[in-house]
């Protein structure tokens, strides 16, 4: 991958070949993702910023699924996860490492959650393998999506030291619009170069794997670019962020309203978190984004 060039969704077109669809109504646009039909191949990003109760309600109206992050207690997610469920379709949770980690996942687990997404920055890491091989043991039921991944090579290394597949890996380092890792380690991977080198890798999994770009899409078009190039899902956060069911309140600076939006990794964020400390080093922004109504015209568009 890196003696070849590398793009982003910005550098390349789908090139336009004749088609037998008449009308763009015909089209569907559903999927089948971990046993569950989803009418669109899009959910929100698990941010504190973007994911609510409210959000994944709407997402499950509409027929896809929502994402849950892990910025609460473990009382307050246990709530949140119950308050989510709509249509009776269950969100998905998001789990890290450490004892109050695995805390957490019980919790879910306990109250019903079927699908657990471990979500780190840099999964192809050994504290990564460990984790989700004692969640395997503990909950071998529960369905797995394990990322963030840069390469192809990555997934190749994390799953031979893994005790069972994962169901699948969310790929993408340094592409969300409020993430800095790039600017801040210099390490990342552009999307798309990043989906066909995983998906490439994946090919030798027998797609048993389902990939997951997290991240990266600026425009509805850069979804369709991500499903040509082999995502089976495509996360976003801005899309979502500032909406009518997105966490927090309305800002009026004299110019409109807006509502906050952050990476996981700001320092913004971590301070929520509990994590801000002189040994790490903030790897995304904070910063406003227009009011753009309810999720429901997003999710149209």
């Amino acid at each position: 991958m890196n003696q070849e060039p590398l793009f982003s969704f910005d550098d390349v077109l789908i090139e336009p070949i004749f088609s037998n669809v008449r009308s763009r109504k015909d089209v569907d646009v559903s999927t089948d993702f971990l046993g569950m039909k989803l009418s669109l191949p899009v959910v929100c990003s698990n941010m504190d910023t973007v994911s609510s109760p409210s959000l994944c309600r709407a997402l499950a109206n509409y027929g896809t699924i929502g994402t849950l992050h892990r910025f609460w207690s473990i009382e307050q997610n246990v709530q949140a996860f119950e308050d989510s469920i709509s249509n009776g379709r269950k969100p998905i949770v998001s789990i890290g490492i450490g004892e109050k980690e695995m805390a957490r996942a019980q919790a879910l687990h306990d109250v019903g959650a079927e699908v657990f997404m471990l979500d780190v920055a840099h999964a192809a890491n050994i504290a990564i393998v460990e984790t989700y091989n004692e969640l395997l043991y503990k909950f071998p039921k529960v369905k797995y999506i394990v990322g963030d991944f840069g390469t192809g090579q990555e997934i190749h290394e994390f799953i031979k030291r893994v005790d069972r597949y994962p169901d699948a890996v969310k790929v993408g380092i340094s592409v969300g619009s409020v993430c800095v890792t790039r600017l801040t380690t210099g390490v990342g991977t552009p999307a798309l170069s990043c989906l066909l080198d995983c998906t490439e890798a994946l090919n030798e999994y027998d797609n048993d794997i389902k990939l997951v770009l997290d991240g990266g899409v600026s425009y509805y078009g850069d979804i369709a670019k991500a499903l040509i190039a082999g995502a089976d899902l495509v996360i976003s956060g801005s899309m979502f962020a500032g909406t009518e069911e997105a966490p927090g309140e309305f800002i009026n600076n004299g110019s409109g309203k807006f509502k906050a939006y952050r990476g996981s990794a700001s320092h913004e964020s971590y301070v929520v978190q509990n994590k801000a400390a002189d040994w790490r080093a903030p790897e995304g922004i904070a910063t406003l984004i227009p009011y753009k109504g309810p999720v429901l015209r997003i999710l149209n568009e």
